[in-house]
């Protein structure tokens, strides 16, 4: 049996992972680290090394990379809890022997954990045979014998290991004709060896989808020997389509080979279930924008002389990070921070909010609390974005006479400044219980007047070329 090591910062899953390789005889050690994983690999001889590709302070590809610097017979499984092409790709370019998804089955562990140390074992005898063939050159006749025994040995042991993989193995010509492929295509695929040997590869594969085997078939002879990793649609011989993830490599310079060998799954179930997990969230997403509405129309009811504020504060500032250019992400923030970022007036008396006269400094001091007590009730919501300091900051002034903690510069999120901005000008050119409105020149007079001083001077010109070039209207 094999001597491995599982290294995973998380305690439970070491331990989970050891337990179902010690099922079949494997002896185990565990690293809560890389640190810790490299100290034991100097001290001990391992077969295989299962790792978590999330470490602390050394990633597990670069483990991978450490690992190999040590011994390149050391077979790697990484395990992710973010399965993609381009972690597959990574991990695979680095040298690991494959990789798993998380949450890891009792099943898929054992069987990959296998695979390695039966790859491992065979990689041993070779090393073992090349060095005999260095130690007895001088008894040729004898050692070409002992050879040829091995070399058939080892040829039924990968023949063996082939025909019982779970996994399909194929290879191609170079005219794309399946010149092999092994009898797990059966299970996979529904056909037997036969039916598909003397065939195009391409003959099964969605027309859909004949352009990424192409892609690949190109890649592959402008890199020999370099892995190349494709996920395409296969139709099934019961006529459904599933999706394959391969992952190949150009063997046309070796003699036995003349082909493209490749190692090919099923995914199909992980991509259903991926694509129900991407509902599930577009779902949550609705949900929390929906919450966020409801927030905000709460403010409305309170003070319906500000109705539709937030509504148009947000869409302001929306179209001045789009000048800006702001990543969509960091915008999708700032929109759910601008819906409710007057939310804190709820705990200001409906009749302050609606007083037409000049407020007291008592009452001013309530209002100047709103946004200390937005971000009181925020913070305890998980946003996948700052909203609650968004909106905490949404009064602070560049040169530190804004309130509610008197920030400076850069020490206000850009999101809250552009938010500032947008406030104000909405704010003066809309009618208020005090005031009429002022209209939209005076608004875009005082930003201009004030830009670099109390507010950003890259936001205010964002928002000064948006109404200048008409691009921008506030609705009614």
């Amino acid at each position: 049996m094999a001597r491995v090591l599982v290294v995973d910062d998380e305690q439970s899953i070491r331990i989970t992972v050891s337990e179902f390789i010690k099922e079949d005889g494997h002896e185990v050690n565990t690293a809560a680290d890389a640190t810790q994983a490299l100290r034991l690999i100097e001290e001990q001889d391992f077969d295989v090394i299962v790792t978590d590709i999330i470490l602390p302070k050394i990633r597990g590809v670069e483990l991978l990379k450490n690992i190999h610097e040590v011994s390149q017979e050391i077979q790697v499984v990484m395990i992710t809890g973010e399965p993609n092409v381009d972690t597959a790709a990574q991990a695979v370019r680095a040298g690991a022997f494959d990789y798993l998804a998380k949450p890891i089955s009792r099943k898929a562990i054992k069987e990959v954990v296998l695979k390695a140390a039966k790859t491992k074992a065979l990689l041993d005898d070779k090393k073992r045979l090349e060095q005999e063939n260095l130690m007895y050159q001088e008894h040729l006749e004898e050692l070409v014998k002992e050879r040829t025994a091995a070399l058939q040995e080892s040829e039924e042991y990968f023949r063996a290991l082939i025909e019982n993989s779970s996994d399909v193995i194929q290879i191609v010509d170079s005219e794309g004709i399946i010149r092999y492929v092994s009898p797990s295509v059966q299970q996979v695929m529904g056909y037997k060896p036969e039916e598909l040997i003397g065939r195009p590869s391409v003959e099964v594969v969605h027309p859909d989808d004949l352009s990424i085997v192409t892609k690949a078939f190109e890649d592959a002879f402008q890199k020999p020997e370099a892995p190349v990793i494709t996920e395409c649609r296969c139709k099934h011989k019961d006529g459904t389509w599933r999706v394959i993830r391969g992952i190949g490599v150009n063997r046309l310079d070796v003699p036995s080979i003349k082909g493209f060998i490749s190692n090919m799954h099923d995914i199909t179930k992980r991509e259903k279930a991926e694509e129900e997990l991407r509902q599930s969230f577009e779902r949550l997403q609705k949900t929390l924008e929906g919450t966020v509405h409801a927030l905000a129309s709460v403010v409305e009811l309170r003070d319906p002389y500000t109705a539709g504020h937030q509504r148009r504060v947000t869409a302001l500032a929306c179209a001045i990070a789009k000048e800006l250019g702001l990543p969509q992400e960091q915008t999708k923030g700032l929109r759910m921070a601008g819906l409710i970022h007057d939310i804190g007036k709820i705990s200001v008396p409906a009749e302050i909010l609606s007083k037409p006269g000049p407020l007291t400094d008592v009452e001013f001091g309530l209002i100047q609390a709103h946004p200390q007590s937005a971000y009181n009730v925020l913070k305890e919501i998980n946003f996948p974005w700052p909203v609650a300091k968004i909106v905490l900051e949404h009064h602070e002034w560049l040169d530190g006479s804004g309130y509610p903690q008197g920030l400076k510069g850069e020490e206000i999120l850009l999101e809250a400044r552009i938010i500032a901005v947008a406030d104000i000008v909405e704010a003066m050119s809309s009618h208020r219980p005090y005031r009429p409105a002022l209209g939209i020149d005076k608004a875009l007079e005082e930003i201009e007047k004030n830009k670099g001083t109390l507010y950003d001077l890259k936001v205010v010109d964002a928002c000064l070329k948006l109404f200048a070039e008409d691009r921008f209207t506030f609705e009614s």
